[in-house]
């Protein structure tokens, strides 16, 4: 559902979604909501980059399924001061910025779409 708050003068509108770990699958799924946002699939895993120039920026990647040799989503995490929050952009224009929170057992991710 979407939501908003005052920044610095500016209305900032955000999705909040949530996903639980399927411990056979390793993937997180998308809980039910109100009002999906479609951008995020419903199902995504978080995996260690490979690609040493992606790597210096973000050390994980969060993928979602592979169909027909090609990935449909994935964003690149990168590390906050705190251990479990991680950002990215979901665009290249950067109109918008994710910021990804890990439960402390890792079983539960919420992800918060924050439109610029």
């Amino acid at each position: 559902m979407k939501r908003e708050f005052q920044y610095n003068g500016k209305t900032v509108a955000y999705y909040r979604i949530a996903f639980t770990l399927s411990e056979q699958s390793q993937r997180y799924g998308k809980e039910p909501m109100i009002r999906d946002f479609k951008k995020v699939p419903t199902d995504l895993k978080i995996e260690e980059t490979q690609d040493p120039k992606i790597k210096i920026r973000s050390e994980y990647l969060l993928r979602g399924r592979t169909i027909n040799g090609k990935c449909t989503f994935h964003l690149g995490l990168e590390k906050t001061t705190f251990p479990s929050v991680f950002r990215s952009a979901l665009d290249d224009k950067k109109k918008s910025e994710v910021i990804i929170v890990l439960s402390d057992d890792y079983k539960e991710m919420t992800m918060y779409v924050l439109i610029i």
